[in-house]
């Protein structure tokens, strides 16, 4: 699904009309149908290491009245990519649109969007995948506005070269750089995070929310699968992404990192810092507040099996069941909290 390397293309300024106004495309929740009509043999596996052309093509779509619309693209993967080593035999894309020919269609406004694919065409788990990972962009999205926005897609493959012509969930994410400016910060990499820029009540429930979707694939120290966003004021907030490696969503090449000492993405590991002064009744609140969205977006996920649903809500019921026992509370998440270093933390909290 997503990689390492979704970062590295969204660089602040790269690509020029960031700074207008966005379309209303990710206003809507509802499923947006769509056709993509590119050459999949013509796609570049390894756009880092080789020079690559981007792949033209086009996407097409009926509007709320029935009229039809047509919007030229450009395409690459996300990446590195090859079929014969990669987890999946289909890869998530960049889709780069031009600025005149969006106007006046759903991608006004818009230059490029990351998209988030199905993985692999013949296994039926993976439009569960990409239907739970979807589902935890949201959930983060309902504890904060200093998040990513998303929108599922059912698109319909349509290769222009060949017999391709399959349809699937998938689901773009915004643009970081336009995420920047709705929330009034700006997206910046950092390879140590400054902790004294940081609200330490965010970055808590920051850290819960890794806990709750049992993702242990991120760092914000590092700015691995963590976007830094800063406003005017200085203070950094972290945006989570990339959750193809969490328990919520439970691919089968999901693995812990080798350094914990956990065996499996469906054991929880809290990975938060020890932050004096917190008060982890708000931080919990916050969590208490949004259960019972979070619940009925689940079950309106409109294609996820009854199998990989029930086990996504028990998942999520064991996450509430620890926030509503003390003693589980205290010992998987603000016990187990790591030390911050003397030299690394100067602020107190209010």
């Amino acid at each position: 699904m997503t990689n390492i390397l979704f970062a590295l293309l969204f660089l602040p300024g790269q690509f020029l009309g960031a700074d207008m106004a966005d379309s209303r495309f990710f206003d809507d929740d509802s499923v947006f149908s769509m056709e993509m009509h590119f050459a999949f043999a013509d796609i570049c596996m390894n756009p880092r290491e080789n020079q690559c052309e981007d792949v033209p093509g086009w996407i097409g779509y009926e509007d709320e009245n029935g009229n039809r619309h047509r919007v030229d693209i450009n395409i690459r993967t996300r990446g590195r990519w090859d079929p014969t080593t990669a987890n999946c035999d289909f890869p998530s894309l960049f889709v780069y649109f031009d600025e005149a020919g969006a106007k006046g269609t759903v991608f006004e406004g818009q230059t490029m969007l990351p998209l988030t694919t199905h993985c692999r065409h013949n296994y039926r788990n993976y439009e569960d995948y990409i239907q739970l990972e979807y589902l935890a962009h949201r959930i983060y999205g309902m504890l904060t506005g200093i998040s990513l926005r998303t929108r599922l897609l059912r698109v319909h493959y349509r290769d222009t070269k060949s017999r391709l012509n399959r349809q699937r969930y998938a689901f773009f994410v915004e643009h970081f750089n336009k995420m920047a400016n709705r929330t009034g910060t700006r997206y910046f990499e950092a390879d140590d995070l400054d902790l004294n820029a940081v609200r330490p009540q965010e970055m808590a429930r920051f850290s819960v929310y890794q806990f709750m979707i049992g993702n242990l694939d991120w760092s914000a120290l590092k700015s691995h699968n963590v976007a830094l966003f800063k406003d005017d004021a200085g203070t950094v907030s972290p945006v989570p992404f990339d959750f193809d490696y969490s328990g919520i969503v439970y691919t089968p090449y999901a693995k812990p990192p080798r350094e914990l000492k956990v065996y499996s993405v469906l054991n929880r590991h809290y990975r938060g810092l020890c932050w004096p002064g917190l008060d982890w009744n708000a931080v919990i609140g916050q969590f208490q507040d949004i259960r019972p969205r979070v619940f009925e977006l689940l079950e309106a996920l409109p294609k996820v099996s009854g199998k990989q649903r029930r086990r996504a809500k028990y998942f999520l019921l064991r996450f509430y069941e620890i926030l509503e026992s003390e003693k589980e509370l205290e010992k998987e998440i603000i016990g187990a909290c790591r030390e911050i270093p003397e030299d690394k933390l100067k602020q107190t909290i209010d």
